[in-house]
């Protein structure tokens, strides 16, 4: 059987906001301070804020790859893993953060709809992609001693 661009569209959806066999991706950031989102275990870890910006520049990259645009190493080095500067850390900063993950999750969703082939083969790297990093954003919120989140709960 054939997996559609609807089916992964649909998965991808669910784990951004459904309860399922894990907690929501987009549970795992809602509540956060900008002080517990710029945490890091060390200077040469990534904070969530950083793994969450990761997310977002990923997938708004690829959405316009996928739009004919060329790839461009230079943007990739700068962008990937930008940290936060200490003077950012506010309020304003982190809900900008948060709003752009949600826009770049409703471009996805959108790609995914509309792809055929390669396209959807690459778009479905992102629910592996993101998957892994809201494995690293559960690990950093149970090193920081937040509480649990559990699905269902």
């Amino acid at each position: 059987m054939e997996t559609s661009q609807i089916d992964v569209a649909r998965w991808y959806d669910e784990a951004w906001r459904e309860e399922t066999w894990s907690v929501p991706w987009s549970r795992a950031i809602a509540d956060l301070t900008p002080q517990q989102a710029a945490w890091k275990p060390d200077a040469c870890k990534h904070s969530i804020w950083m793994l969450v910006n990761h997310i977002a520049f990923w997938r708004e990259y690829t959405v316009r790859l996928m739009g004919g645009e060329q790839r461009d190493e230079d943007l990739i080095n700068r962008c990937n893993w930008m940290d936060i500067p200490p003077e950012d850390v506010t309020e304003e900063g982190w809900q900008a953060a948060l709003t752009n993950i949600q826009t770049q999750q409703k471009a996805v969703h959108e790609a995914m709809q509309k792809a055929q082939g390669k396209d959807l083969n690459t778009l479905k790297n992102f629910i592996e992609h993101d998957a892994y990093h809201m494995g690293q954003i559960m690990l950093l919120r149970a090193m920081q001693g937040l509480k649990p989140l559990d699905s269902f709960g």
